[in-house]
């Protein structure tokens, strides 16, 4: 281990997390194996998202109106020609949306019954190939009666009401690409986490001679997001196929409700998006994510109808991943990091400090020592923007440490907090250009040098294989011999559990490795609504289901929006929507569903109770969730929203039963579950 090693400055045009990814001369490419679309696709988001940061430079006021803000996007994200062809939405009293991954757009549940016509306004296959790619140009876009025109071309007959060749179909729309290295493959399988997305938020029964309210009313844009390879290994690129996709979601929504009109038609809409890098919140300084959803959120009325984002809250709860420290002055400390065998991944490792007390600076210098290496006193206090090696393999460097240099948009550097990212590369690396790093228990080195006391919170980064080219992940975690993984039942400790006599209680650690402020890092903000997963028979908050931050302490959201049913029983594990293929029906399991579970309960509540629509997504859930905690209770466990207790960072503000479209079940049983009470309108 270098005692005194060498600091160097992190390129002022890249990020961390990119100069990192970029450590083999890479180009920006996971393997050179990989073809030239999908790289176009990843460096022209990249480009994408530094034309957004641009734009979230300027003074916020100048982009307060609406024509500003339609220039400024348009400048970043082109809209294409064939949006003159959008379709008439006179008859439309809303829109549902839903950004997912591999959506299987020729269901029958996603179309009108009488006729075969898709309901699917707008569609964006983002990870398509095109012929002809850019920086700017990325998937392929399709109005309706684009896609209207291939379900002709694929039904017996063209004729949409017969047998529709699902594959074929999906191929020409480019949700199904098996001749390519990189593209999207889980339709083919028997399920997808978007068929199951979006049957549960806009799926409706085929009744051809009675239609219902919600088939008629309601129209569908949906965006695919590309292969998740796309998103590096880290999710260091998520972010900006997020904004991408919301930007563009908002472009259709303006142009959609200036459809064949000099006037304004105030559509609202509420959509699920079920991404965001896991286990908690990242930057503690500046969210883009957030940034764009604040200023959305800050527009709502007169030509912005009411646009309403819904986020799952993750599934990250029992992972190890998060972790908060108190450091005296002077004081130091070790926090073990597990690298895992076979990992084909990079891993990360990101800590921040805040001040314990006011108007002072935090400051802490560190090291890290790898499996295997000699132990070390030796911390190290790079400055901001600075970066350190503190591993190599043959020449190639296999761990390294940054020192992140903190802002926000149109501001001076921040000196309240300071943070560092540690990034290790793979313990099985998929090509001779990486690194190989020893798996086992990594020791990263704290030390507060100043004279306050300080608060350092650490956060594992997302951790995903990089399907095709390196499809083992394993996940590395924070190695805290305090943290306890199984009560004395067996059963997995939960951040919460509940006595009969003195009601909800805290089992999470106060210090160390924690359950406390796992919420997935897109939603750690308050511009969405965020929802978590119980089980529908008990009403037991599901263990993976992620624990808000403590609210004095942590950077992050305190507390899901409320709770949705994602496990049916403790014998059915999951809920039933749509598999791949039209009429099939699956299983699945995690908050994803739960937000897209909330997202249908808030359109059919605006769609059903139009005073409702001057209520956001949250009040709504808010107020259903209310209305079923303080209902008949159907739960084993009691839980009042107005006086939560320790209960609040897991359940939030409640329980509330799922929208009745769900509760049938492909043998006929019904087990309905009523909309909530009529909400009341502020």
């Amino acid at each position: 281990m270098n005692e005194s090693p060498v600091f160097h400055d992190t390129p002022d045009t890249l990020s961390e997390y990119r100069h990192w990814f970029r450590r083999a001369n890479r180009d920006d490419q996971p393997d050179r194996s990989l073809e030239d679309v999908p790289c176009t696709l990843l460096s022209g988001t990249l480009d994408f998202l530094q034309r957004f940061e641009a734009l979230a430079d300027q003074d916020a006021k100048a982009l307060s109106d609406a024509q500003s803000v339609d220039a400024a996007l348009s400048d970043i994200a082109p809209l294409p020609g064939h949006f003159a062809n959008l379709p008439d939405t006179s008859d439309l009293d809303m829109i549902v949306a839903v950004i997912d991954t591999d959506m299987p757009l020729g269901h029958r549940s996603l179309r009108h019954s009488t006729t075969g016509r898709s309901r699917i306004l707008y569609h964006w296959e983002m990870g398509a190939q095109v012929t002809q790619p850019g920086p700017r140009l990325m998937g392929r876009e399709f109005v309706q009666s684009q896609i209207d025109d291939m379900l002709n071309r694929h039904s017996d007959n063209n004729d949409p009401l017969q047998a529709l060749d699902e594959d074929a179909f999906n191929r020409d729309l480019g949700a199904l690409d098996l001749g390519r290295l990189v593209g999207n493959r889980a339709l083919s399988m028997r399920h997808a986490h978007g068929a199951h997305m979006l049957d549960t938020v806009a799926g409706t029964p085929q009744s051809p001679q009675n239609p219902g309210l919600f088939e008629q009313k309601v129209g569908i844009i949906t965006i695919n997001m590309p292969s998740r390879w796309q998103f590096g290994e880290g999710g260091e690129f998520l972010d900006a196929f997020m904004l991408r996709a919301v930007v563009r979601l908002y472009q259709v929504l303006r142009a959609l409700r200036r459809r064949h009109s000099n006037q304004v038609k105030p559509l609202p809409c509420v959509a699920s998006m079920a991404f965001g890098r896991q286990a908690g919140a990242k930057r503690y300084d500046y969210d883009p994510f957030a940034w764009l959803l604040e200023h959305l959120a800050n527009r709502q009325g007169g030509d912005d109808a009411r646009f309403d984002l819904i986020l799952p809250v993750g599934n990250d709860n029992l992972d190890r991943v998060t972790a908060r420290h108190v450091l005296q002055p002077g004081e130091s400390m070790q926090v073990d990091w597990r690298m895992m065998p076979g990992d084909q991944s990079d891993n990360y490792l990101e800590a921040w400090a805040e001040p314990l007390t006011s108007g002072t600076t935090p400051v802490f210098a560190v090291n890290l020592v790898p499996f295997g290496a000699p132990d070390s006193a030796a911390h190290h206090l790079p400055a901001r923007g600075q970066y350190f090696d503190a591993f190599s393999d043959q020449g190639k460097v296999g761990a390294r440490v940054y020192r992140l240099n903190p802002r926000r948009p149109g501001a001076p550097p921040i000196d309240s907090i300071c943070g560092y990212l540690f990034a290790a590369g793979p313990t099985d690396p998929r090509n001779d250009s990486l690194a190989t790093v020893p798996p086992g228990r990594w020791k990263v080195m704290l030390q507060n040098p100043g004279q306050h006391a300080i608060q350092v919170n650490l956060s594992v980064q997302t951790d995903q294989s990089v399907m095709p080219v390196a499809n083992v992940s394993g996940r590395s975690y924070l190695d805290d011999p305090t943290y306890r993984l199984f009560d004395d039942e067996g059963r997995a400790v939960d951040s919460v559990r509940h006595d009969r006599t003195t009601g909800w209680q805290l089992t999470d650690n106060s210090t160390g490795t924690r359950r406390r402020g796992t919420i997935n890092a897109a939603a750690s903000q308050n511009y969405s609504a965020v929802v978590g997963g119980y089980r529908a028979s008990d009403g037991k908050p599901a263990a993976y289901s992620a624990t808000g931050a403590d609210a004095l302490y942590d950077n992050g959201r305190e507390a899901p929006t409320a709770l949705m049913p994602t496990d049916d029983s403790v014998a059915m594990a999951g809920t039933l929507s749509a598999g791949s293929a039209d009429g099939s029906r699956v299983a699945m399991r995690g908050t994803s569903f739960a937000s897209s579970k909330a997202t249908r309960l808030v359109a059919e509540t605006w769609l059903t109770q139009p005073t409702s629509r001057n209520l956001s997504a949250a009040e709504v859930l808010g107020q259903a969730a209310t209305a079923t905690e303080n209902g008949p209770n159907p739960f084993t466990a009691a839980y009042d929203p107005s006086n939560p207790g320790d209960g609040k960072p897991k359940l939030g503000g409640g329980r509330t039963v799922g929208p009745a479209y769900f509760s049938r079940t492909p043998d006929g049983l019904e087990r309905r579950a009523p909309l909530p009470p009529a909400v009341v309108a502020s």
